[in-house]
């Protein structure tokens, strides 16, 4: 059996060796190790982090997720509104 990389292993473990399988390797005949490793990292990419929904980030897909993580570190934390720089005010 071929070593899975860290981020295969990480698919396998969160969702269970058995639905990967069902999923992906089961449907598949690959043609050398090579082949399997680049379909995996497909499934894990156009599949798993972009479709499946994971209960740990609040049931949406990881890429989902990474989006809104972006997209909220992009907002300004606060407004700069009663911001006085007169001399009275220091």
């Amino acid at each position: 059996m071929w070593r899975l990389c860290a981020v295969e292993r990480a698919a396998v473990k969160k969702r269970g060796a058995s639905p990967f399988k069902v999923e992906e390797v089961y449907l598949n005949d690959y043609a050398n190790i090579d082949h399997a490793r680049r379909e995996l990292g497909r499934f894990i990419d156009d599949i798993y982090n972009q479709k499946s929904l994971h209960s740990s980030l609040g049931y949406v897909p990881p890429g989902e997720y990474e989006a809104n993580l972006v997209a909220e570190s992009q907002r300004p934390l606060c407004t700069t509104v009663g911001v006085h720089t007169s001399r009275a005010w220091r």
